[in-house]
């Protein structure tokens, strides 16, 4: 059995090294530069429990994508709630909207 290590040209090292340098740029930017900053209000328990029932994937189980919650405005009797999905807590890759009447 052959070593595949060992096929790994020049090349190819500094390209995985570079994509892991890149990779930890990005989380530490995610943590310094662009913190998460919890919601406070008496309506984020509410809203917690419908967002549960919106994401209750596998993923979201084994907390492998987080959810949390941006922003809560309330707009006559629906509270809409901005969420950011977070992959493994700490690279944000999408962005969504959950709904809740009063």
């Amino acid at each position: 059995m052959t070593n595949p290590f060992k096929k790994i040209s020049t090349k190819d090292w500094i390209l995985i090294t570079v994509t892991l340098i890149l990779f930890t740029v990005l989380c530490i930017k995610s943590i310094v530069l662009d913190p998460y900053k919890p919601v406070e209000g008496q309506s984020l328990s509410a809203m917690e429990e419908t967002i549960d029932t919106f994401y209750d994937g596998f993923l979201y189980e084994k907390n492998i994508v987080v959810i949390r919650i941006v922003d809560i405005k309330v707009e006559q009797d629906v509270e809409i709630a901005k969420v950011r999905k977070y992959l493994l807590g700490v690279l944000p890759f999408g962005d969504g909207y959950v709904e809740r009447k009063r």
